[in-house]
Parts: C-alpha cells; structure tokens; sequence
C-alpha cells in the first residue's frame, strides 16, 4: 500500500513541469447491498446503497512509458504491477440510502480512495482480489429499542473480489464482493463507546459489514498535465 501512494504522489508531484499525456478516466455507478453484523442484521439483512467509483487508471502501459517519473527505489516494483486505479479522496466508494422499510433505516458514506488490486484473470475478463482502507459515516435509526439512534463513524480495513468485463463501445460492467471490518463501535452508543465488555467484545457491537455491488462504468480519454 505504502508502494501506490508513494507511485502516485510521485506522478502529481512532476505536474506542473511534465508534458501532457492522455490518462484513462473511469467512472461507475450502480446498486449496492450491505449486511451489518449484530441487531441491525437480525431486523433487516439486507440495506440499500449505491456503489461509485471515478478516477485514474494507470494501467501497465502508462506505467511503463512513465517509469522515469518513479523514484528509482520503487521502480522495478512499480513495473511489476498490473494496474493501478487512482480516486479522489472526496470522491465517495457508497452512498447507503436504505430507508426504513421494516425497523431500522440507514443513510450514510464510505471513502475508499486507494486500492490494491491482485489480477487473478485478465482475459478475456479481468477476475481480481481487492484490499483497501475504508472509512464509513452513517445515521442509523430504528424503532427497536436495542438499536436506536446512532451516528457510527470508523476507519476500517476492507478486502473481496471484483470481476470487470466488456459491454460495448466504452461501457463495462463489475460485480464486486468484499468484508470490511471496522474498530468496533457499541450499537446504539457513541463514537467514544467501543462495545468493550468485562468478558471482551459485546454482542452488540457493529464491527463487521458485508458489501455486493453491481456497476456500470464509462471510461474516456483525458489528457492531463502529470
């Protein structure tokens, strides 16, 4: 992880001497569901989100021909990788807009700027492991006493899989599955409260959020200054 944010500040620090050059663009949109571990899940499984995605692709090729932009010491790792995908940080991962619709209602944001991808598959599509920091802000509200009202709000650690193949023209589609855990934060308490028990973690605690998503993506050529 370290590698990419150091590869990537090393392109954007040259920019404003280097010429430009035509860097891909990718933006995805499309349903998402999320399944939140203790009472939120045994109300209601399943919660309604959509699933983004905008930035820079930096594929193998663009690595290469821009290997002399890479500090010397990350180089020869830097050519090893297959891609790498570059958002901006106020660019949201999720948007969850689950309302109510048995007890429990959720609205909310993830951030999720920097991936690491593993290419398991390229062609003729493209299967890879994922793993990235996330950080998630949402209100929770229910009807359900052991719930309530909440603001949750915690960094965390996601990691899945994600599967992208070619429509038509510049169009493509992704299905993409991923576990994020997060510190713990007591169900109906506060940002400050961990969940924490004489006996360890609580039962209520909100520690774990499973993620499907489903996008459709457009990707065009933009020249730019790097």
């Amino acid at each position: 992880m370290r590698l990419m944010v150091v590869f990537a500040l090393s392109f954007m620090a040259t920019k404003a001497q280097a010429e430009k050059i035509e860097v891909p663009i990718d933006v995805g949109v499309g349903p998402a569901g999320l399944m939140w571990n203790g009472p939120i899940s045994a109300d209601q499984p399943l919660h309604y989100a959509l699933s983004i995605s905008g930035g820079a692709v930096l594929d193998k090729a663009l690595i290469k021909k821009n290997g002399k932009r890479i500090p010397k010491k990350y180089r020869r790792m830097a050519k090893s990788l297959d891609e790498v995908r570059i958002g901006h940080i106020l660019i949201p991962d999720t948007l969850i807009i689950s309302p109510q619709l048995n007890n429990t209602g959720i609205y909310g944001v993830s951030w999720s700027p920097l991936k690491l991808g593993v290419p398991l598959v390229k062609k003729p599509f493209r299967l890879k492991l994922t793993a990235n920091p996330v950080f998630t802000y949402a209100f929770i509200h229910s009807n359900q006493p052991q719930i309530g009202s909440m603001h949750f709000a915690r960094p965390g650690l996601a990691a899945g899989a994600s599967l992208e193949f070619k429509l038509f023209g510049p169009l493509r589609c992704s299905l993409h599955a991923r576990t994020q855990l997060y510190v713990p934060q007591a169900t109906g308490g506060s940002v400050a409260d961990l969940g924490l028990t004489d006996n360890g973690l609580s039962d209520n605690a909100i520690w774990h959020v499973e993620q499907f998503a489903l996008r459709i993506h457009y990707r065009f050529p933009y020249r730019t200054r790097l």
